[in-house]
């Protein structure tokens, strides 16, 4: 008979992030004959932890204090992009053959040494 394990790695980063790699191992006889990785993710302090592995959680809980969370914060702001809008205008962007022409010659002016 097959047992599965559900298992948990856990690496604490120096930065107090954590990597987290889950698997699954099977188990004939006690002795393990394959794992399969199920997923790998990093969690940054001050993330959502719901859901996680209970020792996820509790590494988590007892690593991230309001001070490592604020700190983290401070270190990593976040960045809004910036969004220009701009406004399309109904225009007829149609190119002639002549106007095509014009634009393939300037070019081979232009990249002619």
């Amino acid at each position: 008979m097959i047992e599965i394990k559900k298992l948990c790695a856990v690496t604490v980063k120096s930065d107090c992030s954590l990597s987290v790699q889950e698997t699954v191992a099977y188990f004939k006889d006690d002795v393990q004959v394959s794992v399969d990785s199920v997923s790998n993710y990093e969690l940054v302090p001050g993330d959502l932890l719901d859901g996680k592995p209970d020792e996820v959680v509790r590494i988590a809980n007892a690593l991230w204090t309001p001070e490592v969370i604020a700190a983290w914060s401070a270190a990593h702001p976040k960045i809004e992009p910036e969004i220009e809008i701009i406004e399309v205008t109904d225009s007829d962007t149609s190119i002639s053959t002549d106007d095509t022409l014009a634009v393939e010659i300037a070019e081979e002016e232009i990249s002619a040494p």
